[in-house]
């Protein structure tokens, strides 16, 4: 029977997510970080110094070991991808400050150029939750989801969440979608029709269709409170809403490996939770028995 058990802990402070990925023949984990505590104030998830690198450990050993940093400013998301024989890292920035924060801040695009990762492009967010990429035909497109509705906050730099496309030099905006808090994109196939889940915190969370030129809406799956969607092969599309998830069916077919298994602390605690940004990062690993 196959038993998870931790293989190695990682130091990391506000973790947001833990998002492996190759470099050629490297295995690599990214780590955003959200904050780090400052001395003599409460610890709590909405506190702390914004201003912390997203971390860069490289699989050595049968270890994970810190190797590259890049600055960032209340990391919450990490994407991977490659164009071409290029690889990019684009990093999703919530906010900057050590309080008041700002979520107007720059996310970066980084490409990697001989041994290190250099900035390519900066974009203009509003409170960044995730970037997507994914490929239908010959199109590139990077999904931001991103946003907040809370009336203390001013949106300086576009707030809704969108879709860059490819377009040869540089990411340039493709689509602006409609909602205002949106946290996740997962885009899959059923047939020949191409797919974009958009789950948000305040409002529709929506399935969209490719037209060939554009997506449509498609099918609300979701009036409450939505955070996460994701496809687990042939099994159904699953929305993670606020305090419970829910499961759509469909018919698709496909396989979902991983390993190690990794876990932050943001899959055991809420947005809201008074808990530090002091934290470690589990990784376990399958034996059977």
């Amino acid at each position: 029977m196959p038993i998870l058990s931790i293989h190695q802990r990682l130091e990391t402070s506000g973790a947001r997510t833990a998002t492996p990925f190759m470099l050629g023949d490297e295995l690599w984990l990214g780590v955003p970080q959200l904050a780090v505590d400052l001395p003599g104030t409460p610890a709590h998830m909405n506190g702390g110094d914004s201003d912390v690198d997203t971390l860069l450990y490289k699989w050595t050993g049968g270890r994970f070991v810190l190797s590259e940093r890049l600055p960032s400013h209340g990391g919450e998301d990490i994407e991977s991808f490659c164009i071409g024989d290029t690889q990019f890292l684009a990093v999703a920035n919530l906010r900057e400050g050590a309080g008041p924060y700002e979520p107007n801040v720059e996310s970066v695009i980084y490409r990697r150029t001989g041994a290190r990762w250099e900035p390519f492009q900066s974009i203009g967010t509003f409170a960044a939750k995730q970037w997507r990429h994914f490929k239908i035909g010959e199109h590139n497109f990077l999904a931001l989801a991103q946003g907040l509705t809370l009336p203390h906050l001013t949106p300086v730099n576009p707030r809704y969440s969108c879709i860059f496309e490819w377009n040869g030099e540089s990411f340039a905006l493709f689509q602006t979608l409609d909602g205002m808090w949106g946290y996740d994109f997962t885009c899959f196939e059923i047939g020949e029709d191409h797919f974009l889940a958009y789950a948000d915190h305040t409002s529709e969370s929506l399935i969209y269709r490719w037209d060939g030129e554009q997506f449509v809406r498609f099918q609300m799956i979701a009036e409450n409170p939505a955070e996460h969607s994701t496809i687990f092969g042939g099994t159904p599309l699953i929305i993670s809403h606020l305090h419970r998830l829910t499961a759509y069916p469909n018919s698709i077919a496909g396989t979902a490996t991983a390993s190690p298994f990794i876990r932050s602390s943001k899959d055991r605690a809420g947005e809201n939770s008074p808990c530090s940004n002091a934290e470690r990062i589990s990784i376990s690993s399958v034996s059977t028995s």
